[in-house]
């Protein structure tokens, strides 16, 4: 993580996969988009499956985001984004804290809307069909 001057606002983005793999091109990605005055730290989770196409896997990563969102609130950080387009425990991490809990499916779905009534995802997996 890096380190913040006061009055930043600071982002955390998890990488929530069980595995750092995907850091560095998350962080290469985001941060040069940041406003200025924000920070923005990829953290990953540690011991979670590194795939979640199936709802047990799933519901052990969930348990570890409530935990390492709650974690990185009482840390400071200003909004938290989950880094999976399944939006794992977004909605319930919302509860736990009083800080911003964003997903990137539901954040593209409200973004799409400003551009017109209809919008098609596009999966991998067509296990993700029904989830999305």
């Amino acid at each position: 993580m890096s380190a913040s001057a006061p009055g930043d606002r600071r982002i955390a983005f998890i990488n929530p996969f069980g595995t750092a793999a995907f850091d560095a091109i998350i962080e290469e990605t985001l941060v040069p988009y940041a406003a200025a005055g924000t920070v923005v730290d990829v953290v990953h989770l540690e011991g979670v499956p590194a795939n979640i196409d199936y709802y047990y896997p799933m519901h052990l990563m969930q348990m570890a985001i409530f935990d390492e969102v709650r974690r990185l609130e009482e840390k400071g950080y200003d909004a938290v984004v989950v880094g999976c387009c399944y939006d794992p425990g977004v909605r319930v991490a919302r509860e736990l804290v009083d800080i911003p809990v964003v997903g990137p499916l539901e954040a593209a779905m409200n973004h799409a809307s400003y551009f017109g009534h209809s919008f098609t995802i596009v999966t991998d997996h067509q296990k993700a069909r029904p989830w999305l």
